[in-house]
């Protein structure tokens, strides 16, 4: 059996027990209150939708690395979040990344309809003790005012990437609105 095939069985077994927390939004999980007035107090914004302009097909995915900064772009936007829960050693997560979310179609589907965030354990400790990570990659798709809609443990390929997407999101709607990436939290 494969590399890829192992993950995917562990993430299925593993996407059954977890399952409880769809539904759940972040302030379900914890008190973010501290964290956004402090962001709100930068002055920093992470949309220029006064300067909208459309999203070039080959611009690059900037990836939020804090959940509060991706969710105050998730809100001014209306966007949904697709946070992205990874480990620095995780072979699996290296393949995600790899092979499913720098693939063309994916890449500009994150781009133009979703709030992409990329939490790693070590950096967003707090954060992530609130939510049940048994495994990585662990995706997650949350509503702009922070319901979790969806919720994946594993490696998933391109297809089955954009199925979760269409199954967790289904109203999504393309944006002009950019995201500035001069921003805090934003990492390329």
């Amino acid at each position: 059996m494969n590399l890829i095939q192992q993950g995917f069985g562990v993430g299925v077994v593993l996407a059954v027990i977890a399952i409880g927390q769809c539904g759940r939004s972040w302030a379900e999980m914890g008190d973010f209150s501290e964290t956004r007035s402090a962001v709100a107090a930068t002055g920093l914004t992470n949309s220029t939708a006064g300067d909208a302009s459309p999203l070039a097909a080959t611009e690059e995915l900037k990836w939020f690395d804090t959940l509060e900064s991706g969710w105050k772009a998730a809100r001014d936007t209306g966007r949904p979040m697709v946070i992205f829960i990874t480990s620095d050693h995780c072979q699996y997560c290296d393949v995600m990344k790899k092979n499913t979310l720098c693939e063309p179609s994916v890449r500009d589907r994150l781009l133009k309809r979703f709030i992409p965030i990329r939490l790693r354990p070590d950096s967003n400790a707090q954060v992530l003790s609130r939510v049940e990570v048994t495994a990585y990659p662990t995706t997650l798709v949350a509503h702009p005012r922070g319901k979790v809609l969806a919720h994946r443990i594993g490696y998933q390929p391109v297809e089955q990437f954009h199925e979760f997407l269409s199954e967790a999101a289904p109203t999504e709607t393309p944006t002009t609105a950019t995201i500035d990436p001069m921003s805090a939290g934003v990492v390329r």
